[in-house]
């Protein structure tokens, strides 16, 4: 009997030393509060990202709003300076053109002013030519009435 106590003593022994009961360790106070302080992070992010949206989607009526109102003073103020511009340009246009025709004009009379110098000239060629044709024929006739 003494050997089979030995035996159980030594044999519980050899157990408790070779298969040690693991217990979960349970997580101690630093652990916990990290794990803590990482969800808080989570919610404050979350939060974060969450105003962001809600300030980018303001800014985003705000420009809108602002080009709006923009575009439609710009389109009253040439609306109204349209009048106002109208009878400038139909000046302007009608001066640009009567220039336009005046020198057209001057360069055509220069023409005309060249041509009829050049006409007289060559009608007083033609005159002379006539001339000298009239006295080689009164000649001709002359010479062939005398003989």
């Amino acid at each position: 009997m003494i050997l089979i106590g030995v035996a159980y003593h030594s044999l519980k022994l050899w157990t408790d030393i070779a298969l040690p009961v693991t217990k979960t360790p349970e997580p101690s106070a630093s652990v916990e509060s990290l794990l803590r302080f990482t969800e808080e992070l989570r919610g404050e992010a979350k939060e974060q990202r969450e105003y962001l949206k809600d300030s980018l989607d303001e800014l985003k009526w705000i420009v809108v709003t602002i080009l709006g109102v923009g575009g439609a003073l710009a389109g009253w103020l040439t609306i109204s300076s349209r009048k106002e511009i109208q009878p400038l340009v139909k000046e302007q246009f009608e001066a640009h053109v009567e220039s336009l025709v005046t020198a057209r004009l001057k360069g055509f009379l220069k023409f005309l002013d060249t041509e009829t110098l050049e006409i007289q000239a060559r009608g007083e060629t033609t005159s002379r030519l006539v001339g000298r044709i009239a006295d080689f024929a009164c000649a001709f006739i002359t010479g062939i009435l005398l003989f």
